[in-house]
């Protein structure tokens, strides 16, 4: 992106590329599906507060984070793999009780 005229003092005119554009609105390139070159039309409006946001919460996470998501996914790892055992019992107890019915 380049900034090619001072319009006010808080708004510049810009010259962006599709494939910048394609980036900002979440797509990998213009041939994604998805991709429309109406996102190219004169007077298209671009909402760039997705992009802020999800910039916003990757700067938000550090070591510290992503030290917290890992225990907790450890602990749901662990729970679940409980919670699967558990199911699995009870299913060996109840095929073993059908067994002799038949």
């Amino acid at each position: 992106m380049k900034v090619m005229a001072k319009i006010s003092d808080y708004v510049v005119l810009c010259e962006v590329n599709a494939a910048e554009i394609a980036r900002l609105r979440g797509y990998s390139s213009v041939y994604d599906k998805g991709w429309s070159s109406d996102f190219l039309r004169v007077g298209i409006e671009h909402d760039l507060a997705r992009a802020f946001e999800t910039l916003d919460s990757l700067r938000k996470l550090d070591g510290t984070r992503f030290k917290e998501v890992s225990r907790e996914l450890e602990r749901l790892n662990k729970a679940f793999e409980e919670a699967r055992q558990a199911h699995e019992s009870l299913m060996l107890f109840d095929t073993l009780k059908e067994a002799g019915k038949e």
